[in-house]
């Protein structure tokens, strides 16, 4: 009854060769964050990657920055009079950013506009 079942013994062995080949890979891309400085202060909520290089975020106090490297630097776009809570964008020029006041788009990446909702119709 002390004895390990041979069938048993190869499954926790597989389970531990598993760990010992995930961990390292794991920790070393955990070890390859870099903190960035941003060239406003805010309170980010909404990050949005459409591909490698061009990225946007929009912030509490309503400023969307973008960056074209990766995130390596990022640059002031615009500062919304309202907050911003999240952004999409589905290629590098096509982007919406949103918040409780309303929603702004981008047809170029970087000229943000403010977007009329339909009325409502209940």
């Amino acid at each position: 009854m002390g004895l390990i079942r041979p069938r048993s013994f190869v499954v926790v062995l597989l389970v531990l060769l598993a760990l010992a080949l995930t961990l390292p890979a794991a920790a070393a891309a955990a070890s390859s964050w870099t903190e960035q400085t941003l060239p406003v202060d805010d309170v980010w909520y909404g990050v949005s990657f459409p591909d490698v290089d061009h990225g946007w975020a929009v912030g509490l106090m309503g400023n969307i920055i973008s960056t074209t490297d990766g995130g390596s630097t990022w640059t002031v776009q615009t500062d919304i009079d309202g907050s911003l809570f999240e952004c999409y964008f589905s290629d590098a020029s096509h982007g919406w950013a949103v918040g409780p006041d309303g929603v702004y788009a981008t047809t170029d990446g970087s000229t943000w506009a403010p977007q009329s909702a339909p009325p409502a119709t209940w």
